[in-house]
């Protein structure tokens, strides 16, 4: 349960952003290069915080639990683009490693704010 809630911390900020920031595209008021690096902070954010939740739920291991939530969402976004939305580079290399160690960054700093009470 602790991951569905973790995904869903993940996507729907993306998804909603994702939305505001293509109509917002579409209408020309900002530009491409804009639309790229704004919709790439959404997606660390959201990691990053969905990570965190998930570290906050794990009892060990927060880098390990942040890793198959990061190799997961990379997979998903990479059979997406699997499908000919976009070529495959060093550019996609670099955003999915990007993808992993900000949900393993994530889930570890998450696990480090446990409060422990004895």
């Amino acid at each position: 349960m602790k991951y569905v809630k973790c995904l869903g911390i993940i996507f729907i900020p993306i998804l909603v952003f994702g939305m505001i920031y293509t109509t917002l595209y579409y209408f020309d008021v900002m530009g491409s290069n804009v639309f790229k690096w704004i919709s790439l902070i959404t997606m660390v954010l959201s990691l990053f915080i969905g990570c965190m939740y998930l570290g906050k739920n794990s009892k060990s291991k927060g880098w390990f639990e942040g890793l198959k939530i990061g190799l997961g969402v990379s997979l998903l976004f990479f059979m997406i683009s699997f499908l000919g939305f976009e070529s495959f580079g060093l550019k996609n290399i670099i955003y999915y490693l990007v993808i992993i160690l900000v949900s393993m960054l994530g889930s570890m700093f998450g696990i480090r704010n446990v409060k422990v009470d004895n």
